[in-house]
């Protein structure tokens, strides 16, 4: 291993810790959760030295940098994590639901414009 990979894998895995241990201080359920922000940003430093060794999926890195877009429009939007956010188990239930319906009619909207351009397609013979 090279110096500056070797200080950026430190720099990972002290963030990591750092989050750690902000979690075991501030959140009494730490045995169940950690703070998301802190993981996250662990997680993103470790994976990014990972990507450097294994080429990272497309697909899946992709969606990783999809959802991490969201998070942070998220944290914008609302001001405060998912892991901060308030509401109880039945709150995120029907939001689930929510969502859930939502994209049954984006489902249905595609498969109708889907059907419009098939039916727009010129018939051949056979």
């Amino acid at each position: 291993m090279d110096e500056a990979y070797t200080i950026r894998l430190f720099t990972a895995a002290q963030t990591l810790v750092e989050a750690l241990s902000a979690a075991r201080v501030s959140d009494p359920l730490f045995q169940e959760r950690w703070t998301e922000d802190g993981l996250t940003s662990a997680t993103i430093a470790v994976e990014q030295l990972l990507g450097e060794v294994d080429a990272p999926d497309p697909i899946y890195q992709a969606l990783f940098d999809r959802l991490n877009k969201r998070r942070l429009h998220g944290l914008e939007h609302y001001g405060v994590s998912i892991h901060e956010a308030p509401g109880n188990f039945l709150h995120w239930m029907q939001e689930a639901q929510d969502e859930q319906l939502d994209m049954l009619v984006y489902y249905q909207l595609t498969m109708l414009r889907l059907a419009e351009v098939i039916d727009a397609l010129p018939v051949t013979e056979g």
